[in-house]
């Protein structure tokens, strides 16, 4: 394996892990009070936005060749470095 199929394989990792942790904050928001509810279910939407996002960031990343997977790296490294913080986060609140 290449250092970015690697990469790919590490960052697909981690996708698994923050859709569990958004799992765990789903069941959450299914027992707290109708106003915790209501904005852990907004958090819950803008953490699926942003999975979303960095589900296609590695999309891109696949289809990349030869150097040009180094550019994107750095970028998806600081979306998936926010992603993680907003998930801990919303995590520790609720």
């Amino acid at each position: 394996m290449n250092d970015k199929e690697l990469y790919q394989q590490k960052m697909e990792a981690h996708l698994d892990e923050m859709k569990g942790e958004l799992t765990k904050l789903k069941a959450k928001a299914s027992d707290a009070s109708a106003d915790t509810q209501i904005e852990i279910n907004k958090k819950i939407d803008e953490l699926e936005r942003n999975i979303d996002e960095n589900k296609d960031k590695l999309d891109e990343l696949s289809k990349s060749s030869g150097e040009a997977w180094k550019t994107l790296k750095s970028g998806i490294d600081s979306s998936w470095s926010n992603l993680s913080s907003s998930i801990k986060d919303a995590t520790s609140k609720f």
